[in-house]
């Protein structure tokens, strides 16, 4: 059972493999596809955002989302994470643009912060026209009771008719997959996946026979897998949870543990009902799913 609930987050390989996942299961390369996820929580909000309002950006990653909100809206950004290889790669990020481009507007400010207590990274009395947790993020905390405590401080944080968008990916949506083109955009992206039982050549950290889970970029050769998933004990309002590890492995074949994490499934429709229970808790009105 995990240790921390973002441990894999911290790890200096979480950004690589991220990327490597998204191009597995999604068809894109992590910036395409977190641009259409912040096009769609900018859709989703629906506010007329004016010069002074702000954005509160959570489990930012390397700040792509949050890049993306500035450049559609002009506006500042506070954006925080947990991992600080991820922060430091955001801010290098940010330096760059500063220096190449002329007229931005908008500020994004980088940091470390927890959502699941995000207030102790916040400057007192500052409030947000919207928060925004994107990706699948929202899922990473050990217990139900974490998840309101924090869903409580996004209510505290927000300015009267502020907005709060928490993205998932509908995993009951009815939606099969083509196994041919997932095939073809996976050769396309230089990408695959394969279940198999770890042996000498990949899977060395765990015992021999143990069930992985490998996603592999074909073209560079480095790559991770998944390990020791176990069902757990659900969270208190009894909404399924899970853990896992990961191991990333370089081309020459060297693993390196990236930790473990546990995963309560709030994210899916068929849980939104004890998400939107734990938001009605916390104060928020109008909650709905687009």
């Amino acid at each position: 059972m995990a240790k921390d609930a973002a441990e894999l987050y911290k790890s200096d390989k979480y950004q690589r493999t991220n990327d490597i996942e998204s191009r597995v299961s999604h068809g894109l390369p992590i910036e395409k596809r977190s641009k259409l996820e912040a096009d769609q929580a900018i859709e989703a909000l629906g506010i007329n955002f004016v010069k002074d309002d702000k954005i509160l950006d959570l489990a930012c990653g390397t700040g792509n989302h949050a890049r993306h909100l500035r450049e559609k809206l002009g506006i500042d950004i506070d954006a925080r994470d947990t991992s600080e290889p991820s922060i430091k790669e955001a801010k290098r990020i940010e330096e760059e643009i500063q220096k190449t481009r002329q007229s931005i507007r908008g500020n994004i400010n980088f940091g470390d912060g927890d959502y699941g207590k995000i207030k102790e990274s916040i400057t007192k009395n500052v409030k947000y026209r919207a928060i925004t947790i994107l990706g699948s993020s929202f899922m990473y905390l050990n217990t139900a009771e974490e998840h309101q405590q924090a869903i409580h401080d996004f209510y505290d944080l927000l300015a009267p008719g502020g907005k709060l968008v928490i993205q998932f990916r509908d995993k009951e949506g009815g939606q099969e997959k083509d196994p041919e083109k997932t095939m073809e955009w996976r050769s396309q992206l230089h990408v695959l996946s394969e279940n198999r039982n770890a042996d000498d050549t990949i899977g060395k950290i765990v015992e021999p026979g143990t069930p992985i889970i490998i996603l592999k970029d074909t073209e560079k050769g480095d790559g991770f897998y998944y390990h020791n998933f176990e069902k757990l004990d659900p969270a208190s309002d009894g909404t399924p949870r899970h853990s896992f590890k990961k191991v990333y492995f370089d081309e020459n074949g060297n693993e390196e543990d990236m930790g473990s994490t546990v995963v309560i499934d709030y994210i899916s429709k068929a849980t939104f009902p004890k998400l939107k229970a734990l938001m009605e808790n916390a104060g928020f009105k109008n909650i709905s799913i687009q």
